[in-house]
């Protein structure tokens, strides 16, 4: 690919009437007529920055594909191209340097053909290693008890302030990441299974990765899908002796791979309006919601939680709960004072926010 096949290209004069034709390479010549380079010195720190020469690429070329062949032989056939891969990308760089020479393409350093073949934008790398540093920063502050020191940060490219901090909001009540939240959930217990409560329920609907269930007024800890996939746990019926998700249970629900838990209440309903209900459960209620600042408030909400519990009976009649019956906030509705600001101009799409 540096002589032969340049030298058959070169043959073939009309490719070249409007350009410079490659100059084949003659590995043997170059090597023979200069001085040995100590590898490890072309493979510093410094070299990494500076684009080497013709003889430089050469030598680290061959040195490469000999390590290759002698120490990681049992590889041959299955090796493939890592940027981390310190022989890969030795190999990459000086190929392609090699190649470059060959058609008047000036030279790269070893980094910049780094950044080439792995895809690196260096900029984002740069703000990556940034924030990594700041979160490190305030996890200083949680290990060491000062949480109420952390700060959200900003960075930004506005001004000589790269950094720009603030307060963390207090959490919100209404969400059930932030709080410890309550959920009325209505369904047929004698049809739901077990597994389809896990996956369209906990998993589809909350977000749950990993759910791990306890029903704690009926003593079942149920625990995580994981834990019965050897078995036919969870093909059982929600109302089966063994799992007894039934009418009026009471299910802690937490996932320790995002650090939330929620509490639901299970009312049995023996049929749904499939138009409303597609999935075949209901979500029906929210508690321990933020209390209104004045009495008028607290009046006009009461009467619009009983006018829904009123309505919701009539079309589905079932014992009293004690969940109140506000909608659930979706997790999206967390963005509304964010998307907000979007509005009104505040965007910045060069923010990146911890």
């Amino acid at each position: 690919i540096y002589r032969d096949e340049i030298t058959k290209q070169d043959e073939v004069k009309d490719r070249w009437k409007n350009r410079s034709p490659p100059t084949p390479l003659h590995l043997q010549e170059l090597l023979s007529n200069s001085e040995e380079k100590d590898i490890a010195a072309l493979r510093n720190s410094v070299c990494d920055q500076r684009p080497l020469s013709f003889v430089e690429n050469a030598r680290l070329l061959l040195h490469t594909v000999r390590t290759i062949l002698t120490e990681r032989k049992e590889e041959l056939g299955s090796l493939s191209f890592d940027k981390d891969d310190d022989f890969a990308m030795d190999f990459v760089s000086a190929a392609a340097n090699l190649r470059m020479s060959v058609f008047g393409i000036s030279m790269q350093s070893r980094f910049q053909n780094k950044g080439i073949a792995g895809n690196i934008v260096h900029a984002i790398a740069t703000t990556n290693a940034i924030a990594a540093g700041l979160i490190v920063l305030e996890a200083f502050k949680v290990h060491d008890n000062r949480s109420k020191s952390c700060h959200v940060t900003w960075i930004q490219r506005r001004g000589h302030n790269i950094l720009q901090p603030q307060p963390l909001d207090a959490p919100n009540k209404e969400c059930y990441v932030c709080g410890k939240q309550q959920v009325e959930v209505k369904f047929n217990t004698g049809v739901f299974t077990l597994r389809q409560f896990f996956e369209k329920v906990l998993q589809k609907r909350f977000g749950f990765h990993e759910p791990s269930i306890d029903v704690i007024n009926q003593g079942n800890a149920i625990g995580t899908m994981e834990d019965h996939e050897d078995n036919d746990y969870l093909d059982r019926l929600c109302s089966d002796s063994g799992v007894r998700i039934l009418h009026g249970a009471e299910l802690m629900v937490e996932d320790y791979s995002q650090q939330f838990e929620c509490r639901f209440l299970i009312t049995h309903v023996d049929e749904l309006n499939e138009e409303e209900h597609p999935e075949g459960f209901a979500v029906v209620g929210t508690v321990r919601g933020p209390q209104p600042d004045t009495p008028a408030e607290a009046a006009e909400e009461q009467q619009g939680n009983n006018d829904q519990t009123q309505n919701k009976r009539k079309k589905h009649p079932s014992p009293p709960s004690s969940a109140p019956s506000s909608p659930i906030p979706n997790a999206v509705a967390k963005r509304a004072k964010t998307d907000t600001e979007h509005e009104n101009g505040n965007d910045d799409d060069d923010d990146v926010l911890l």
